[in-house]
């Protein structure tokens, strides 16, 4: 099997592409072997007044794909401007390669012009194109675009450098068996994740009917006639009239430690629940100074001060930590049940005044003031439990939608491994990745139906 077309391989590369054999028709050979030579194409050169240019900002690094053109007068053309692409042209850009700013060219029109902080590859018959794009794609070649790189505020990788990367390379039957593959399961991954956001869609939906009808009183109107209670007991207060304290985290900007105390921010309420996999951590010191004002213990509740909803969650444990200014804290008095107020927190009522209340220009911010003048709906706290027995039992069922659409976030990563096994030559008909995405595709499926 030939290991190393290209003599200029590093020891880093050389180690890549050992990890692992190939199929013994496969061979490694480099990006210039495979493509043409690149064409300059200047916009004078159309004789047009304006051109279509595309530049690395015009390219979806999510979607891999030209979002948009930039009509250009030619009179005002960049003078980067001078990149010849045509139709089944595929372009890196060279400028930050792990951003992926790779597209597929699948227009066909003769006054486009692009870069010269792409690169543009063009087989020269050796390769499929879909092939050599996927290829791209792929963690192990980006990985090994960025050991090249060079330059501190726009990292780039050289031409001569990009053309000596190197490519496992199958025979063309295979080629085109593997970019099928490929689509095949991108597009199974896709519908996937289009149920996945219609199941989430729903779920909000769902859960802020649910949430409205508690604190209407609709969801206990059974349990107030068994134990005799009347609607008209429940009262009108503000927050501030059942928390002992609203306040919020430091204002100072904390130097973080490798170690030390957790210390969390709004990013770390996620979905209702406080997020203890991704926490900072600050120095001994600077806690003695801000847990003694604050100490947030079990029971508290902590609102995202951006106002988005269902941006709070409850301390359900016994740890000592600190929290940023981003963070509100609630602490309940006896008139109200810890987890009442979090669903009271977490509702549409809620969320629609805290909205009325944003302020400042980019990241929006709620004042300690409107919090603690905000509005809720209070009946006695035997109904209070009452009703948070209620919404549990409801919402633990949605919750298994909710978990289910939070696995949205690993379709990109599902992605990642089918190309992975494809340019390693392991994508058979039986990957398990492929019934992976089928499974969870089936998943959705079968819940959708029941809804």
């Amino acid at each position: 099997m030939k290991k190393h077309e290209n003599n200029n391989t590093t020891t880093n590369e050389s180690r890549h592409l050992e990890s692992f054999k190939l199929p013994d028709n496969w061979v490694y050979t480099s990006i210039k072997s495979l493509v043409k030579e690149m064409r300059s194409k200047k916009p004078n050169d159309l004789n047009l007044e304006y051109f279509k240019y595309i530049d690395i900002d015009a390219v979806d690094n999510k979607a891999h794909s030209i979002r948009l053109y930039k009509n250009l007068e030619t009179a005002d053309a960049p003078s980067r401007a001078s990149r010849e692409i045509r139709k089944d042209d595929v372009i890196f850009s060279l400028v930050r390669p792990y951003l992926e700013n790779i597209a597929y060219v699948v227009d066909d029109f003769d006054d486009i012009i692009a870069s010269t902080g792409f690169y543009v590859l063009r087989s020269n018959g050796s390769c499929i194109p879909r092939y050599i794009y996927y290829y791209l794609l792929s963690d192990s070649f980006i990985n090994n675009t960025m050991s090249y790189m060079k330059g501190d505020n726009s990292p780039s990788i050289r031409k001569s450098e990009f053309e000596s990367l190197l490519v496992a390379l199958p025979p063309i039957q295979e080629q085109q068996r593997i970019v099928n593959r490929i689509e095949s399961l991108f597009e199974k991954i896709d519908k996937a994740q289009e149920l996945i956001e219609e199941a989430r869609e729903g779920f909000e939906k769902r859960k802020e009917a649910i949430l409205a009808k508690a604190f209407r009183g609709e969801l206990t109107a059974k349990w107030r006639e068994e134990n005799g209670v009347k609607l008209d007991s429940w009262n009108h207060v503000q927050l501030d009239e059942v928390c002992l304290k609203i306040t919020d985290g430091t204002h100072q900007t904390p130097q973080y430690s490798e170690q030390g105390f957790k210390f969390l921010s709004a990013k770390n309420i996620k979905n209702g629940r406080i997020d203890w996999d991704n926490i900072k951590f600050i120095p001994q010191e600077l806690h003695e100074k801000l847990y003694g004002r604050l100490a947030p213990t079990r029971g508290d509740v902590l609102l995202s001060k951006n106002g988005s909803t269902g941006k709070a969650a409850i301390v359900d444990v016994d740890e000592v930590f600190d929290i940023y200014v981003s963070l509100a804290l609630l602490r309940p008095s006896e008139k109200i049940v810890p987890e009442y107020l979090l669903l009271v927190v977490n509702s549409p009522m809620c969320y629609a005044q805290f909205c009325k209340h944003l302020t400042g220009i980019g990241v929006p911010n709620l004042h300690l003031r409107d919090i603690r003048k905000t509005m809720i709906q209070l009946p006695s706290t035997e109904e209070q439990k009452a009703i948070v027995s209620i919404l549990k039992a409801l919402l633990n069922e949605e919750e298994y939608i909710a978990d289910l659409t939070n696995q949205g976030s690993n379709m990109e990563l599902l992605k990642k491994s089918v190309l992975a096994k494809a340019f390693r030559g392991e994508l058979g008909t039986n990957d398990p990745t492929e019934e992976s995405a089928i499974n969870l595709l089936n998943e959705i499926l079968a819940n959708k139906s029941k809804k």
